[in-house]
């Protein structure tokens, strides 16, 4: 799985998870469990309806889950500080 589709994916669940929506695969099924109250982004929905066959093979593989979660680049690089800062 590359990296930018892997992101994509990833991106997709975050975005459920933030909305308290949690993402599982029951049989061949995609399974959406959303929270009492909680109304689903349509934006979203359509986003997990569109990429549902990619999600169910990205969750079924753990080892390639991690692995990809391990490859993406952090997004604020931090770089050294040249001399010592003092705490206090």
């Amino acid at each position: 799985m590359n990296k930018v589709f892997s992101e994509s994916i990833i991106n997709l669940l975050n975005k459920a998870l933030d909305q308290g929506i949690s993402v599982s695969i029951d049989n061949d099924n995609l399974k959406l469990s959303v929270p009492k109250g909680v109304s689903i982004d349509n934006r979203l929905l359509l986003g997990l309806k569109e990429n549902k066959n990619q999600i169910i093979n990205f969750l079924r593989k753990p080892d390639g889950f991690v692995q990809d979660l391990i490859d993406l680049q952090p997004v604020v690089s931090i770089q050294p500080r040249p001399r010592r800062v003092p705490l206090s």
